[in-house]
């Protein structure tokens, strides 16, 4: 009985830490998504600028190579996040 119960309170407990770990997971994926979104139409609007503007030289931080280099590292941490999500839901419930 007393075994049982502690089998209970052990998957109880795995069940707890992987709700929370899969959260925080998803808030990450959540959070990445909406920055890759902004840095999308920031790129489209730096683009336009570019066009209008032939002498971007002032710009450094608003060039479309430097933001889509930014969107390119994100969007990497945001696939690297995803994988650890799924690994999570496998290892959790292994």
């Amino acid at each position: 009985m007393k075994e049982r119960q502690n089998q209970l309170r052990g998957l109880k407990t795995k069940a707890e830490r992987f709700l929370s770990e899969r959260l925080s997971l998803e808030h990450g994926i959540a959070e990445n998504e909406s920055t890759l979104n902004l840095l999308r139409e920031l790129l489209k609007e730096t683009q336009i600028l570019e066009t209008k503007l032939r002498d971007d030289r002032e710009f450094k931080l608003l060039r479309s190579d430097n933001l889509k280099a930014l969107m390119e590292k994100l969007a990497g941490k945001h696939s690297k996040i995803n994988s650890q999500v799924k690994r999570a839901s496998q290892d959790s419930w292994e």
